[in-house]
C-alpha cells in the first residue's frame, strides 16, 4: 500500500523541530508559526481562543497540503501585546479549559456509576482521588 506510515503523522524524527517562529516581515506586529506534526485541531483551538481577545487583529491558520504534516499560524496583534505572548496565554487558557473538563467528565462519571462521595472528589489535573 502507498499510505505512509500512521506514525509519520505525530511522532517527530529526530532532526524535527517542534515549532518554528519568524516575524512577518510584511505586517507589523504579526507572527508566523509553522508547528510541525500538529492539524486542524490544534489550529482550531488556538485560533478561537486568540480570537477572543480583544488586542488579536488577525489569528488564522492554514494546512498547506493534506499529506504534509504541518500547520501554518499567523498571528497579528493591535501592538499592546507581543504575538507570542498571546499565543502563549492562548495556549495556557485553552489548556486550563481542557483540564477543568476532564474534571467535569470524572466527576459526572462518579456520579453515574453511583458513588456517594462523588460530590467531594478532588482532583489535581491527572487523577481523581
Amino acid at each position: 500500500m502507498n499510505a505512509p506510515d500512521r506514525e509519520e503523522c505525530y511522532v517527530l524524527d529526530d532532526s524535527e523541530v517542534k515549532m518554528t517562529v519568524r516575524k512577518d516581515p510584511k505586517i507589523l506586529n504579526a507572527v508566523n508559526f509553522t508547528i510541525v506534526k500538529e492539524d486542524h485541531t490544534v489550529g482550531n483551538l488556538l485560533v478561537s481562543q486568540l480570537l477572543e481577545y480583544p488586542d488579536i487583529r488577525f489569528a488564522g491558520y492554514r494546512i498547506p497540503h493534506p499529506l504534509e504534516y504541518l500547520l501554518l499560524l499567523k498571528v497579528q496583534t493591535d501592538g499592546e501585546r507581543d504575538p507570542i505572548d498571546a499565543t502563549k496565554i492562548a495556549t495556557d487558557d485553552r489548556l486550563a479549559e481542557i483540564d477543568t473538563m476532564k474534571h467535569q467528565f470524572y466527576l459526572a462519571k462518579k456520579i453515574f456509576d453511583g458513588e456517594s462521595n462523588a460530590g467531594n472528589v478532588a482532583y489535581d489535573g491527572d487523577e481523581m482521588r
